[in-house]
């Protein structure tokens, strides 16, 4: 029971105390449970004895994993100060190796995903383009490259999952995993940007005319374009609107999610001042989609 985690072994303790004192960190209770996946992080909210009107954002982590997930936060941090860039990202505070624990700054701001109406999607998702484009061109040369073998691994494994799921879908499935093994892009490292790792609407926040991206803890050099893809596959999912759309699929609601999508998209190639390779970005799109499908039936 919460918060008895063996993986995160530390979090009772600290959870439990009035105040802690870390590394140059205070926090003060009452302390505010943001997230919480067990037996593998927790995310929360406190206010740093410090400065009284700043609210800090703590996470404990699996042992093997925070210090990873710190040094990539410090580095997109140093490499969104070094540009210039249409979005700010959260500040590293400090981290506490004992307690498998660090701190970052809490960013001012609404998720996107609870902006989007029927009157503005089109244009910030445009804008969403042009963040997502930006982020591309950063230079953070002390993140991990991605691994394409382990893309194509997980899409095997989720065709196999989805078809355990809906045998009649079976047949279907495996034209798709043939298709998508026979047509695999050139994939060159050398070509790779740096990549969020987990880049959606929902990681976006905005205050006015500011806007914010978090959750940097899984960040890569990675190619682009399955990025592109995985946001474009969750749209439907991760925007209220569009997943109204998605359940009674009306013409007009299907059209919605292909303009969504759109719109992103004119927004990164405005910024990239390049346009899209197609079929490139499909074979992507295709196995983003399978991904999403298996971990919306795993949920």
């Amino acid at each position: 029971e919460f918060p008895h985690d063996p993986y995160l072994h530390a979090m009772e303790f600290f959870l439990n105390k009035e105040t802690s004192r870390r590394h140059g960190c205070t926090t003060q209770a009452p302390i505010d449970i943001l997230r919480y996946v067990p037996r593998h992080r927790l995310v929360f909210q406190a206010i740093a004895l410090d400065h009284p009107n700043r609210p800090i954002i703590g996470k404990f982590m699996r042992p093997f994993a925070f210090k990873e997930a710190y040094a990539r936060l410090v580095a997109v941090s140093q490499a969104v100060t070094s540009s210039s860039t249409s979005f700010s990202v959260a500040n590293p505070i400090g981290i506490d190796a004992q307690y498998g624990l660090f701190f970052q700054e809490q960013m001012q701001g609404t998720v996107l995903s609870q902006l989007l109406n029927e009157k503005n999607y089109r244009d910030l998702l445009h804008t969403v383009g042009v963040i997502h484009r930006d982020l591309h061109g950063l230079h953070a040369p002390n993140v991990p490259d991605w691994d394409v073998r382990g893309f194509l691994q997980d899409v095997e494994w989720c065709i196999q999952w989805v078809s355990f799921l809906c045998p009649e879908s079976a047949p279907f499935l495996q034209g798709v995993r043939n298709l998508l093994m026979a047509r695999a892009p050139h994939i060159d490292p050398s070509a790779y940007t740096l990549c969020h790792g987990d880049f959606s609407i929902r990681q976006i926040l905005k205050a006015n005319d500011r806007w914010s991206v978090v959750d940097f803890d899984t960040c890569m050099r990675g190619d682009p374009y399955l990025e592109i893809a995985m946001v474009m596959a969750f749209l439907k999912y991760h925007v209220p609107l569009l997943r109204d759309r998605l359940i009674d699929p009306a013409p007009e609601g299907l059209d919605a999610i292909e303009e969504a999508g759109e719109a992103y998209l004119r927004g990164y190639q405005k910024r990239a001042q390049v346009g899209m390779k197609q079929k490139r970005l499909l074979w992507y799109r295709l196995g983003s989609e399978i991904q999403c499908l298996a971990r919306m039936l795993r949920r």
